[in-house]
């Protein structure tokens, strides 16, 4: 049952302000810092379409809660699905303990009925130590997958790294598109939230733009006839 004493509704172009504001003063170990409007870093940076949810409370000004969801198509048990993957979850600490976080994931799950019905994937992730996070999905998650992954922060190159003899590595080209999708489908055959790619999934990730910039690079190492020998996408947030 929703507490009557905040209001959610979905993000307008109008919020920009107001979500930095809720963002830069977040107390989390991980959050979010801007370098374009933050509407169209969050609904246009990615190339999964996104929504976003704010929390209004009453007399107060200015959102006491956020979070987003992004549509896309995943495989999962041998089939490819609709999926939803939940992220972006903010609440203010001093409105913690009234169920915030549980409205924003209802309500965005709800979002991804509408859409899609009951055949699909919904997903999210947490930090480990993140218990308020871990307490809000298990009313709604069947499954947890511990340590499916570990973030480590690296210090840039100030240089480039030693080249390898016989290979070069480059920007991916359009003529390298189809290699590329069917070489990477094949690594992941067997990965379940793998989303398939093909030349038209990369080309729609070049035309992705927030405030005029694009976020999205893809590479390829190639030897010395041409071949591709090995490729990478990269995401800048």
């Amino acid at each position: 049952m929703s507490n009557p004493k905040f209001t959610l509704r979905e993000l307008l172009p109008s919020d920009s302000l107001a979500l930095t504001n809720l963002l830069t003063e977040f107390d989390g170990d991980m959050t979010t810092r801007f370098q374009v409007d933050p509407y169209s870093a969050i609904i246009y940076g990615m190339e999964y379409r996104t929504k976003g949810v704010v929390v209004e409370a009453a007399g107060y000004e200015g959102f006491v809660g956020m979070g987003t969801v992004r549509f896309g198509m995943v495989q999962f048990n041998g089939s490819v699905l609709p999926f939803a993957f939940l992220d972006d979850l903010k609440v203010r600490k001093e409105f913690r303990g009234n169920g915030i976080g549980f409205q924003i994931a209802s309500w965005r799950i709800q979002q991804v009925r509408n859409e899609f019905g009951d055949d699909c994937v919904i997903g999210t992730g947490m930090l480990h130590d993140n218990h308020a996070s871990h307490a809000v999905a298990s009313k709604w998650c069947r499954e947890f997958v511990e340590s499916a992954f570990d973030v480590r922060l690296a210090p840039m190159l100030t240089r480039k790294p030693k080249p390898l003899t016989g290979i070069t590595v480059r920007e991916i080209e359009p003529r390298d598109y189809e290699e590329f999708a069917v070489r990477q489908n094949g690594f992941y055959k067997n990965h379940n939230l793998y989303a398939p790619s093909d030349p038209t999934s990369i080309a729609h990730a070049f035309g992705i733009s927030a405030d005029g910039k694009k976020p999205y690079r893809f590479f390829v190492a190639i030897d010395s006839q041409g071949n591709v020998l090995a490729g990478a996408q990269t995401w800048a947030r």
